[in-house]
């Protein structure tokens, strides 16, 4: 949830994205620590097909645990 597809390595989002248990300070910290590591090329993303596979299988995942009143309000990449 740190990347969007059409803008990899370019611009990251961290905080964004909240956690179902556990505290925001935490994950916005992974968060920081993974974005540095891209941004240094000590880390790399899969290519943007990959990407884009996950973000389907991830979308399916929410179509199968919330109600569709709920889904019109997350945001997606679509």
């Amino acid at each position: 949830h740190c990347l969007h597809p059409d803008y990899l390595n370019e611009i990251y989002f961290i905080g964004f994205a909240r956690p179902a248990l556990g505290a925001v300070p935490p994950l916005v910290e992974f968060q920081s620590h993974w974005c540095a590591l891209l941004a240094s090329n000590r880390l790399s993303l899969p290519d943007r097909e990959e990407i884009e596979r996950q973000i389907a299988r991830y979308t399916a995942a929410l179509e199968g645990q919330f109600p569709s009143s709920l889904l019109s309000r997350l945001p997606t990449f679509t």
